[in-house]
């Protein structure tokens, strides 16, 4: 299990088998959580019964050849442990960075693990087993060799790009254009990519919000939300940034589907629709109604596109929601499914939703259109946090 969560961990490997990365990752979050209520089974009732015959496993010695590697065991789950309680029980109030930071302990337990295991475990050094074990360890040592070196140091599996423009979209969004500077990716719509500027040592994911398949040059458009997206704002054209991906498949259903389809955004969650609404801008012949939710018309990124992309095709309509302006003259309030049975009428379950916006909306949505009788196949969403 604990050697799945390393693989998992690698996106650029993992992603040539599995193109849902997001799926992956909530994978990953189950097994970090209840793979270690599995793994606490060893360390507690080996305590117990040591304790039973006198000896406390809480007193560090080094006097033999059992209790050095006894405690090579009990460093590793005292970092499990506490990755496991900064991840599972205090992940929303730990600020990101800190968490990543901790959860990067996790490259460690694993051979630490196997040092342990292979040191004193007694059935698994007497049997065959420990052929598979050591099979492992292979597997782990080449994974930490990409995962150190090879991946940060060498950039193996990202490529280079150039920031080629910056525009300011609203007062806390901007959109930075991207110019390859060698192989370039292609991503298809709704993906998304890791973005690192060469001056950052933080990587952080962005929907691809445009893509020009002629020139190959790409586009995210942070929003200023955080310490790294906040100094994205003041990136200036020429900076060289790694880009690793592209990732996902969000938005995959809008162009199969035989539904009608409904998007729901919050604030800078519009970017997965950019391309669809540049596609129906083009004279895309399918029935599309946005929901767009903003705290005040100035909020609203790519307010020009959408409109004129509304003006241009009769089967694409907006309705934009505001829940501070006072003086708006059109819906107020949050996006709920009373406003979506508004324009849709009651039944619901004729429609395909892509909600993709702040964590608290999205939820709320999910489930009411859940309780209003829509299919969970028919609602999708873009979730990039662990």
């Amino acid at each position: 299990m604990m050697t799945w969560q390393y693989l998992m961990g690698v996106r650029g490997l993992i992603s040539r088998f599995i193109p849902d990365l997001i799926w992956v990752n909530n994978w990953h979050k189950r097994f970090g959580i209840y793979g270690f209520l599995l793994i606490s089974i060893h360390p507690t009732f080996m305590t117990i019964y040591y304790l039973s015959v006198g000896i406390n496993f809480f007193i560090p010695t080094f006097s033999s050849h059992f209790d050095q590697f006894r405690l090579v065991g009990e460093i590793a789950y005292t970092i499990l442990l506490t990755t496991w309680l900064t991840s599972a029980i205090a992940r929303n109030r730990i600020p990101f960075r800190w968490w990543k930071r901790i959860h990067l302990l996790n490259l460690v337990i694993l051979p630490l693990a196997l040092t342990h295991s292979l040191s004193i475990g007694t059935t698994l050094i007497t049997s065959n087993l420990k052929y598979y074990w050591y099979t492992i360890a292979i597997i782990v040592t080449l994974i930490l060799i990409y995962r150190l070196i090879i991946y940060p140091l060498l950039g193996w599996g990202r490529l280079r790009y150039k920031v080629a423009a910056v525009h300011h979209l609203t007062g806390n969004i901007v959109q930075i254009d991207l110019k390859s500077m060698g192989n370039a990716l292609q991503p298809i719509p709704g993906q998304f990519i890791y973005f690192r500027p060469l001056s950052s040592q933080e990587t952080h994911p962005f929907t691809v919000s445009r893509f020009d398949s002629q020139s190959n040059q790409l586009s995210i458009s942070p929003k200023c939300s955080g310490p790294f997206s906040c100094k994205l704002q003041d990136i200036k054209p020429g900076e060289i940034a790694w880009i690793d991906g592209p990732y996902g498949v969000f938005t995959r259903e809008a162009y199969t589907t035989e539904k009608p389809i409904v998007l729901v955004a919050g604030g800078i969650g519009i970017t997965p629709f950019i391309r669809l609404i540049e596609k129906l801008a083009a004279g895309w012949q399918k029935q599309v109604i946005l929901f767009y939710g903003n705290q005040t018309e100035q909020d609203v990124a790519y307010n020009e596109l959408i409109e004129n992309a509304a003006k241009a095709n009769s089967n694409f309509k907006v309705v934009n929601i505001m829940s501070k302006q006072a003086d708006y003259a059109g819906e107020k309030g949050y996006i709920d499914v009373s406003k979506l049975q508004k324009y849709l009428g009651e039944n619901l379950s004729s429609y395909e939703f892509f909600l993709c916006g702040p964590e608290i909306m999205m939820a709320k949505i999910t489930k009411d259109l859940k309780q209003s009788g829509v299919g969970k196949t028919s609602i999708h969403s873009e979730r990039f946090s662990l």
